[in-house]
């Protein structure tokens, strides 16, 4: 009996986030706590794209690619579909739900990393830094004008001495009238490092 051979690829590395890094021909899903890493190519690497057990299975060998854009793609039925929300069977164009990253990392498509949301929710969760600074905006008299746009509708909430007090008006109304378009904390990268096969990750940049 011949026992499975898989050629060794180059040694593995280190980059500077500390992520194993290694061209390795062993393309399979590896289980990784409740999760599995599925690689998907990137042109002339592989990167890892985390993924519940019930949707590995049902990708049933489909081909994954990373496209331009940072998300996952899939090719199913002739066509390339956005991994995420083939997930969903949110496909197609002119769709009004949207399927969001909650962590804003693109190749977390964990379900418990997933919501279908609207635009505005989806606009919403950019990276708190961001977020923090809109709403704020000069006037011709020197003070700050306090303004939301939410689904469509401009909220006008003042204006006021300074930047800092349009933006507590800002915040204040968002955690009592749309605590949605609060983004979620800051993001954190998943561990890549639970797993020995070391594929080629850069983490999705």
């Amino acid at each position: 009996m011949l026992a499975h051979f898989t050629a060794p690829g180059p040694p593995a590395r280190l980059t500077e986030k500390g992520v194993a890094v290694q061209a390795t021909q062993d393309r399979s899903p590896v289980p990784c706590g409740d999760h599995f890493h599925v690689p998907v190519k990137a042109k002339d690497r592989f990167v890892d794209v985390l993924l519940d057990p019930e949707d590995v299975a049902r990708l049933g060998g489909r081909r994954l690619s990373l496209g331009s854009h940072g998300y996952v793609q899939v090719f199913d039925d002739g066509r390339v579909h956005l991994l995420h929300r083939w997930m969903f069977g949110v496909t197609g164009r002119g769709y009004a739900v949207l399927v969001d990253h909650r962590s804003r990392y693109p190749l977390d498509c964990r379900r418990s990393n997933l919501r279908l949301v609207d635009g505005s929710v989806s606009n919403a969760n950019r990276a708190p830094a961001y977020a923090e600074g809109v709403g704020a905006y000069p006037t011709r008299s020197g003070r700050w004008q306090a303004k939301v746009k939410w689904r469509r509708e401009r909220v006008y909430l003042g204006t006021f001495a300074t930047r800092e007090e349009a933006l507590a008006v800002v915040r204040a109304w968002r955690e009592e009238v749309a605590p949605e378009s609060i983004p979620p904390p800051a993001f954190r990268q998943p561990s890549m490092t639970c797993y020995a096969r070391g594929t080629m990750n850069t983490g999705g940049n």
